[in-house]
């Protein structure tokens, strides 16, 4: 089962609920796949530099994800306005990719994120006026 794998957390009923996968040799693009764990509460890629492409739309039956970690690869593109519609997430990062254009104001939608890092990316324009709604105790690292 995979649940005794290293890169996989489950709940007391064998549902995968976290997958973090860090300074491994895995390349390629994020699967459309990813969306269908749809207990997800956590998903980390973490230093994987062969790891290309966007973020796919799937991403957003994640309903229960509050953590999204897709830092130190080389992934590009827009960010996706998409993501505004995972609103359980706490924590997101993109850091330290190969992102480009402008950044989405509507992640700004995301009430419950805590901390949010699209620093070391490509990102072109002004911040948007809709970020002047996150907290001063968690502003986003941009």
């Amino acid at each position: 089962p995979c649940c005794d794998w290293y890169d996989v957390d489950c709940d007391s009923n064998g549902r995968v609920i976290g997958l973090s996968v860090f300074q491994d040799n895995l390349s390629g693009t994020l699967p459309p796949a990813i969306g269908d764990l749809p207990l997800l509460e956590n998903l980390m890629f973490h230093k994987l530099p062969n790891l290309v492409g966007s973020i796919p739309s799937t991403i957003t039956k994640l309903t229960h994800l509050s953590l999204l970690t897709l830092s130190w690869n080389s992934l590009s593109g827009p960010i996706p306005p998409f993501l505004s519609q995972l609103t359980s997430l706490t924590f997101l990062t993109l850091a330290f990719n190969k992102f480009s254009g402008s950044i989405p104001p509507s992640l700004a939608n995301l009430h419950n994120l805590g901390a949010l890092h699209l620093d070391r990316n490509q990102l072109t324009g002004p911040i948007p006026d809709s970020f002047g709604s996150f907290p001063a105790s968690s502003p986003p690292d941009l």
